[in-house]
């Protein structure tokens, strides 16, 4: 069967390639990008339900072309791409003509515990870097879309225009699983017996004795930059000093929008 020939852009070239080659281009298209950081394109609630049909009407492994048709998509099309790159970026997912969901997956959705259910989502919700760094730069307050914007820019290394274009999506997957980043009580515990652990290595009086006297505290100072409908609390560094004036900078350029807005309605008046 001959492959027709189509003209199709690819990185701002127009190329001439037969369909079989743009199923290949799109097949293998990277997923969602700022700057040069991968992000899913469809959050993980949304990739755990695809998840969940292939465990349970296909035993956790599908052929590529079948699970386009049980969704009602094209194989070849960019919105199965999308779907496909977020499971795979989320740990869902592996494999590429024979889909498989992976061990984490299973456990996510499989399990009849609940707190194994739980901490296998956790597991999954931790798998992105740009979330993950994000919710280090966040806690333990909230930001603003200003403040958001000036630490995506420091992370990502983007241009601000393209921040801006990413930001509400962005935004909205991370906020999606930013609850499953927060530390558990057993977290909490493990952290404590690593201390205590450290503690009686370094010569400290275990748990239950004296504590020793020559303890160092090495706690860093942080800096606390507190607005309107957040707060930013970090590590006094050079690096999150220049982050801090970043958003002052962001914040005072948005007031002044905001002001001329308002002098401009005022003279129309």
């Amino acid at each position: 069967m001959p492959h027709h020939a189509v003209i199709t852009a690819h990185r701002g070239m127009y190329t001439e390639c037969t369909a079989f080659q743009r199923q290949e281009l799109v097949r293998f298209t990277p997923m969602a990008k700022i700057g040069n950081t991968e992000y899913p394109d469809i959050g993980l609630q949304e990739c755990l339900h695809t998840a969940r049909t292939i465990q349970v009407d296909f035993g956790g492994e599908i052929k590529r072309g079948g699970l386009a048709h049980v969704l009602g998509m094209s194989d070849s099309g960019g919105a199965f791409a999308a779907r496909l790159g977020s499971m795979r970026i989320w740990g869902i997912l592996e494999g590429r003509s024979t889909l498989r969901l992976t061990g984490v997956a299973n456990r996510a959705i499989g399990n009849s515990d609940a707190e194994t259910d739980a901490e296998s989502i956790r597991s999954l919700a931790r798998n992105v870097p740009l979330f993950n760094d994000l919710y280090t730069r966040l806690q333990p307050g909230t930001a603003d879309k200003a403040v958001l914007a000036a630490i995506v820019e420091d992370l990502t290394d983007a241009p601000m225009a393209e921040v801006s274009s990413r930001l509400p999506q962005i935004e909205r997957l991370f906020n999606e699983v930013r609850r499953y980043m927060e530390p558990t009580a057993s977290d909490r515990r493990r952290l404590i017996e690593v201390g205590d652990a450290s503690d009686v290595g370094a010569g400290a009086t275990p748990r239950g004795g004296q504590p020793a006297q020559d303890r160092e505290t090495k706690a860093a100072t942080p800096i606390k930059l507190i607005f309107e409908g957040g707060e930013m609390v970090m590590e006094e560094t050079p690096d999150n000093i220049d982050l801090f004036i970043t958003a002052l900078v962001t914040r005072k350029r948005k007031l002044m929008q905001l002001d001329d807005s308002g002098e401009r309605t005022r003279d129309s008046m």
